[in-house]
Order: structure tokens, then sequence, then C-alpha cells
């Protein structure tokens, strides 16, 4: 799938599906987002060779960032929009990611 370059037209993805992204240039960052009820808890899983990995409650409010190329991040009592951060290393890099609701 192609990510968008912009947290605020990050591209949208659904929960319960496995997604693969080439992260293209490594001198851009890349988003995707998902919205969250808070009567749901959410899992984001990735893996992949990115420098990191970083989950925001919405556009500014920081919830976690990772160097570990596999790993998660927990999302509960929260609504609205989930953007996951994508920062690669080098130009060309794979990563794979879902939302387990």
């Amino acid at each position: 799938m192609s990510l968008s370059t912009n947290a605020l037209s990050a591209t949208s993805i659904s929960t319960g599906r496995v997604y693969q992204a080439t992260l293209s240039s490594g001198s851009n960052n890349y988003y995707a987002k998902f919205s969250a009820s808070s009567s749901s808890t959410y899992t984001i899983l990735w893996s992949g060779n990115a420098l990191y990995y970083s989950v925001y409650k919405g556009v500014g409010n920081h919830l976690k960032t990772s160097s570990t190329d596999d790993d998660s991040a927990t999302i509960s009592n929260y609504s609205g929009d989930v953007i996951i951060k994508f920062d690669p290393y080098n130009s060309g890099e794979s990563v794979g990611f879902m939302v387990h609701e």
C-alpha cells in the first residue's frame, strides 16, 4: 500500500487487516491512521526495518516511539484518530503493520 507523507492527510486503514508498505524515500516520514472508539482496546503491531515507529492520539498527542522493529503499542479509553508514523533510515525500506481490536 502507499502511505501519505503528511500527518494531516494520513492514509486511512482498518482494524483486523495486515498492511505492507514500502517507504520509498528516506527523507520523508510516512503516516497511517485509524479511528478509535473509547469502548474498545487496540493493539498496533509492526515489523520491518524503519528507523523509528511512533503512535499518536490525534496529530500532536504522542503515545509511543520505538526503534524496535518488532514491537507494539496499546490504546484504550480514547476516541478519535490514531496516527502511526514510520520514520525510515534509508529509501526503500519495508514495513508491515496491523491494528488488532
